[in-house]
């Protein structure tokens, strides 16, 4: 009898650790989530640079955008030009990105390479451009909504980082964390 009891309590005290232990998790995706994190933004980065084509990867960016965020996403992907090279332009593949965090006013600036696949006619598409580099920087500006971190704007520029930080003006004596740059009209 007193086996049984013990093999009982065993059990339960097995199913408690392993309760505690979800419920940790849970606590550690919540707090990741809520904190503005290298991994946090790469993850953004990747489901934003990862896409078959213009406008295939929505569904997967809308849980990383506040509301406002995403129909400026819808917006710019309706606009005329990208349009017109949406079934040329495939294939896009995030490769790595440099990530710069300011987390006082919870903006990242990220200098972003992927690589996409250029299509000059589509009727031959055997003669396509497979793996062509292309590097974006990004201005994220993140905002919290409950637990969450959520990018409220987007700004991409066509200059490198480099390119971009000589370019740069300063009013004041003290250089801003997140520098102000030429939104530029090309966007990936």
């Amino acid at each position: 009898y007193s086996l049984g009891k013990q093999s009982v309590a065993n059990e339960t005290r097995a199913a408690i650790k392993q309760e505690a232990k979800k419920l940790q998790e849970v606590q550690a995706k919540k707090e990741k989530a809520s904190h503005l994190s290298q991994e946090g933004v790469e993850e953004f980065l990747r489901h934003y640079f990862t896409k078959k084509q213009l406008g295939e990867n929505n569904k997967r960016l809308k849980p990383y955008l506040t509301e406002y965020a995403y129909r400026e996403e819808l917006t710019r992907q309706e606009d005329t030009l990208q349009q017109v090279y949406k079934d040329y332009i495939l294939d896009y593949q995030y490769q790595e990105a440099d990530i710069y965090l300011n987390h006082a006013s919870n903006e990242v600036l990220a200098e972003v390479s992927y690589t996409v696949t250029y299509v000059p006619d589509l009727e031959q598409k055997d003669k396509a451009q497979t793996n062509q580099v292309e590097k974006r920087l990004l201005r994220l500006t993140y905002t919290k909504l409950g637990d969450k971190l959520l990018v409220n704007q987007l700004q991409t520029y066509s200059a490198g980082l480099s390119e971009a930080l000589t370019t740069i003006q300063f009013d004041g004596p003290e250089p801003a964390a997140v520098p102000e740059l030429p939104v530029s009209t090309t966007r990936p």
